[in-house]
């Protein structure tokens, strides 16, 4: 219970701290883009010392860090959900099992003829 709280609020974080940086604060948009390329290249650049760039990029590591460990894990689930595969049929007829009775109103409804209905 405590986990998705603290899940709720890194979340919160990390969002409220982005939309500081594009409206209030204004970090370098070219420096950011060598320090990131650099880490997925394995080339490390500089990191911008902007300060909320450094809380914004250290609460998303953090969530990075706790996202093995958290219920988000289980989010990659959804596609090998066996739900996928099926054919979607929304129940254009209707399916007894053979060993199932049929419901008496269904047996009535076919025994009926054309003049009593």
């Amino acid at each position: 219970m405590m986990n998705d709280y603290l899940l709720l609020i890194l979340l919160a974080a990390i969002a409220s701290s982005g939309l500081i940086i594009k409206h209030f604060s204004r970090t370098n948009l070219t420096t950011v883009k060598e320090f990131i390329l650099g880490i997925v290249s394995f080339n490390p650049q500089e990191m911008p010392s902007e300060v909320m760039f450094i809380i914004h990029i250290s609460l998303v590591f953090l969530l990075f860090i706790y996202f093995p460990f958290s219920k988000l894990m289980h989010s990659g689930g959804v596609f090998f959900s066996p739900t996928r595969n099926q054919v979607d049929n929304p129940r254009d007829r209707r399916w007894v099992n053979p060993w199932g009775k049929a419901p008496e109103n269904i047996e009535i409804a076919s025994n009926m003829t054309q003049d009593e209905g």
